[in-house]
C-alpha cells in the first residue's frame, strides 16, 4: 500500500512509495492510502475524492483507504461499497478484469468499483449533487469541519436492467457562409461543456454499460464490400432525379445508408458465413442501415403488407420479420443459444400484420422511437407476434431545443413501464446535455442508477441548486411539465389521426412539434415566476454567488426559449417582416449572452434539424424584402 498524503505546510499532494505530484494548495490535512497496483478506476476515483473533499470541507479529521476491510466478502461484479470505521473511510469494489464468468456473461469487462465507491459516498455522506456537466453542476454545502456517522456504509450495484446516455465528440465546424444569418461572434461560439465534462458527468451519476453486446447499424460497409462483385446484395431504388432504379441507391451518395435486397436468400447466406468466420458469438448483429432507399425489388414488395395509415412505410415490417425468421433458423442450427440483435426502427417499427417472430427467444429487439409514440403499448403488441426479449434504443435526448420541453416527467413514468415490461436494458442516444435539456438528463441519469428513487426526490435534489429559490424553480418546471404534456399528447393523437402539421419544407417532421399547443403568453407567464423569484431572493440576499448564478441563468434560458419560440412561430405564418425582426432579436440575445449561454450555434444556424430551416426561410423573407425594396431591419 502507499499514502498519498496532503499537508498544510507544503500545499503539495505527495505519495510514498507509490508516486510524486503536485496540485494546487489546500488547507487541509488527511491522508490517502491506495494499492501500490492501482487500476484506472482507483486512479480516477482518488481524483474525485480529493475534489469532493476540497469542495466539503476545511478539516477532515479522517484517513481514506482504498482496500476491502478485513472479514468484508468479495465483491459482485459491478458493485461499489464504502463503510466509515473510527477514523477511516473505506472504498472498494470490482474494478474489473476478463474472467470466463464475464465471457460466458457476455459481462462489459470495464468496472468502476472504486470510483463509484468515491461517487455514493459524496452523495449519500456529503450531500453532494452533479445535476449538469461541469463546475456548475457541481451542488454542495461547505463546512468546516467534516463529521461522517461511525458505522455508515453504502453499496451500489449497476442494474441488470441498466440505462446509459450516449456522449458525443464535439462537433465538425460547418463552414461559415457570410450569408446575414450566422454572424461571425456565434459561428465561433463553442459547447458549454466538454466531452470530459460530460463523461466526468456520467461517472459521477454512476452510469455504466453492463453488458458487452454487439448491436447497431451492422452493414454500412456492405455497399463499399459488394458493391461491384454482388450488387444484387443490395437494394434496387429509383433515383428520384433519373426515374431508373439502381441497385445500391442512397440518395445523397452516402454508402453507409445502403438497405439490403431482404428477399434474396444469399444475402442470408453471406451474414451466416460471416458471423461463422467470426467464431459464431452469441449475440450476431442484424441491425438493418439507417435512412431510407428501401429495396423496391418485385420479390421484396411482395413481402409487404399493405400499411393502415399509422406511419410512413409502416408496411414493411414483414419483410424484415421474414428476413430475420430465415437468418434465425440457420444461425440456431449452428448455435442453439445464438442471439440475433435488430432495431425495431423506422419503416418496421409497427408489428408485423402477417408474420411472426418465429424464434422469438432467439431475438433481442431494440425498440427506437421518439417521444411522441406510445413506445410501451408498442411493445405488448410486439409481444403478441412473438416478442420476448427486448431493449429501449430512444432517440428522446437527441435534440437541440431552443426552450425547455417538459418532458421529464413522461420519460421517469416510461422508464418504470418498460422495466415492468421486462426491459433487458436501455441506451439512450443523446445530443449531449445542454442547459435547456439538464433536468431531462438528469431525471433518467438518476433513475438508470437507483429504480428506486421517487421523481420527487430527484426534483427536490436538482432544485437545490437554486437554494433558497428551490421552490420557484419547482414551480418553474411543474408550469412547463404541464403545457410539455399537453403538447406532445395533443400532438401524439393528431399523428395517429392523421392530422398533418404544417411544415416547413424540406424538413423531415420536426419543424413544429415542439411549437404544438405552446402560446407567446404561455412562455411569458413561465418567465414571469423566474423573474419574480430572482428579485424577490436578490431582495432578501439568501442566495450563495453560485445559486444565484444559477438562477439567472436559467432565467435566461426561460427568455431564449420565448425568443425563440416567437421566431419559429412566426415563420410560414407572419409577414416577412416579422419574420426578420424576430429573427433578428433571438439573434442579438443570443450574440448580448454567448458568455452566459454558449452553444455550437454553427450547428444551430445551419443544420435542418435544429433551427436550419427556419433560418433559410429567414434568409429567403430577407431577400424577398430587399426585391420589393422594402425597409429591410438592419440584419445582424
Amino acid at each position: 500500500m502507499g499514502t498519498i498524503q496532503l499537508k498544510k505546510k507544503s500545499g503539495f499532494l505527495w505519495s510514498i512509495g507509490v508516486m510524486l505530484m503536485t496540485t494546487g494548495l489546500f488547507a487541509v490535512e488527511y491522508q490517502i492510502v491506495m494499492p501500490k497496483q492501482n487500476c484506472g478506476s482507483q486512479t480516477l476515483a482518488v481524483s474525485e475524492l480529493i475534489h469532493h473533499l476540497k469542495c466539503k470541507a476545511s478539516e477532515i479529521p479522517y484517513r481514506f483507504v482504498f482496500a476491502r476491510p478485513s472479514g468484508t466478502p468479495p465483491c459482485r461484479p459491478f458493485e461499489s461499497r464504502y463503510l466509515v470505521k473510527d477514523d477511516t473511510v473505506w472504498f472498494w469494489g470490482d474494478d474489473g478484469g476478463s474472467d470466463q464468468r464475464a465471457q460466458e456473461d457476455s459481462l462489459n469487462d470495464e468496472r468502476n468499483g472504486s470510483l463509484f465507491a468515491v461517487e455514493l459516498f459524496a452523495e449519500r455522506e456529503l450531500g453532494m449533487r452533479f445535476v449538469w456537466p461541469g463546475k456548475s453542476g457541481v451542488v454542495v454545502k461547505h463546512v468546516k469541519v467534516l463529521k461522517l456517522r461511525d458505522g455508515a456504509e453504502g453499496t451500489f450495484v449497476t442494474p441488470d436492467a441498466y440505462g446509459y446516455i450516449r456522449n458525443y465528440l464535439s462537433y465538425i465546424p460547418r463552414p461559415w457562409i457570410p450569408d446575414g444569418v450566422l454572424p461571425a461572434e456565434l459561428y465561433r461560439s463553442k459547447m458549454p461543456n466538454t466531452y470530459e465534462d460530460r463523461d466526468l458527468w456520467r461517472k459521477r451519476n454512476r452510469l455504466q454499460v453492463r453488458y458487452k453486446i454487439n448491436y447497431g447499424h451492422a452493414f454500412t460497409k456492405w455497399k463499399e464490400r459488394f458493391g461491384e462483385s454482388h450488387p444484387e446484395y443490395l437494394n434496387l431504388t429509383t433515383d428520384p432525379d433519373t426515374k431508373k432504379k439502381i441497385r445500391g441507391y442512397t440518395r445523397g451518395g452516402n454508402p453507409r445508408y445502403t438497405k439490403h435486397c431482404v428477399s434474396n436468400e444469399d444475402v442470408v447466406d453471406e451474414i451466416i458465413a460471416n458471423w461463422k468466420a467470426s467464431g459464431c458469438p452469441k449475440y450476431l448483429n442484424v441491425c438493418e442501415n439507417d435512412a431510407g432507399n428501401w429495396c423496391e425489388c418485385e420479390k421484396c414488395c411482395a413481402l409487404d403488407v399493405a400499411g393502415d395509415g399509422k406511419a410512413r412505410y409502416s408496411f414493411m415490417t414483414d419483410r424484415y420479420v421474414n428476413f430475420w425468421n430465415r437468418i434465425a433458423r440457420k444461425a440456431c442450427t449452428i448455435r442453439s443459444d445464438v442471439m440475433l440483435v435488430t432495431y425495431l426502427y423506422s419503416a418496421y417499427r409497427y408489428p408485423p400484420r402477417r408474420e411472426k417472430l418465429e424464434f422469438g427467444g432467439n431475438m433481442l429487439c431494440g425498440f427506437v422511437c421518439g417521444e411522441l409514440g406510445d413506445a410501451v403499448g408498442m411493445i405488448r403488441e410486439w409481444k403478441d407476434v412473438g416478442l420476448r426479449h427486448f431493449f429501449f434504443r430512444p432517440n428522446y435526448l437527441h435534440i437541440i431545443a431552443g426552450f425547455h420541453r417538459g418532458y421529464e416527467r413522461y420519460f421517469y413514468d416510461q422508464v418504470h413501464e418498460l422495466l415492468r415490461q421486462g426491459m433487458y436494458f436501455a441506451d439512450y442516444d443523446a445530443n449531449n446535455n445542454r442547459p435547456m435539456s439538464s433536468l431531462e438528463f438528469y431525471v433518467l441519469a438518476r433513475v438508470f442508477a437507483d429504480h428506486s428513487v421517487s421523481f420527487d426526490e430527484i426534483m427536490d435534489d436538482y432544485a437545490s441548486a437554486y437554494g433558497a429559490a428551490a421552490k420557484e424553480v419547482k414551480e418553474y418546471y411543474a408550469a412547463v411539465r404541464e403545457t410539455g404534456e399537453a403538447q406532445r399528447t395533443g400532438l401524439a393523437k393528431a399523428r395517429l389521426e392523421g392530422i398533418q402539421m404544417d411544415y416547413i419544407p424540406r424538413e423531415r417532421g420536426l419543424s413544429r412539434q415542439y411549437e404544438y399547443g405552446r402560446t407567446e403568453e404561455d412562455f411569458r407567464a413561465k418567465k414571469a415566476i423566474l423573474t419574480k423569484a430572482l428579485s424577490r431572493h436578490v431582495k432578501n440576499r439568501d442566495l450563495t454567488k453560485a445559486e444565484f448564478a444559477r438562477l439567472s441563468n436559467l432565467e435566461l434560458q426561460a427568455e431564449h426559449g420565448l425568443l425563440t419560440y416567437r421566431f419559429m412561430s412566426s415563420v410560414r405564418r407572419l409577414s416577412d417582416r416579422e419574420v426578420v425582426e424576430r429573427g433578428n432579436a433571438l439573434t442579438a440575445f443570443r450574440i448580448a449572452h454567448q458568455d452566459d449561454m454558449p452553444d455550437f450555434y454553427n450547428h444551430v444556424y445551419q443544420l435542418p434539424r435544429p433551427e436550419g430551416y427556419y433560418w433559410a426561410e429567414f434568409r429567403e423573407a430577407c431577400a424577398r424584402m430587399e426585391k420589393a425594396k422594402k425597409d429591410l431591419p438592419k440584419t445582424l
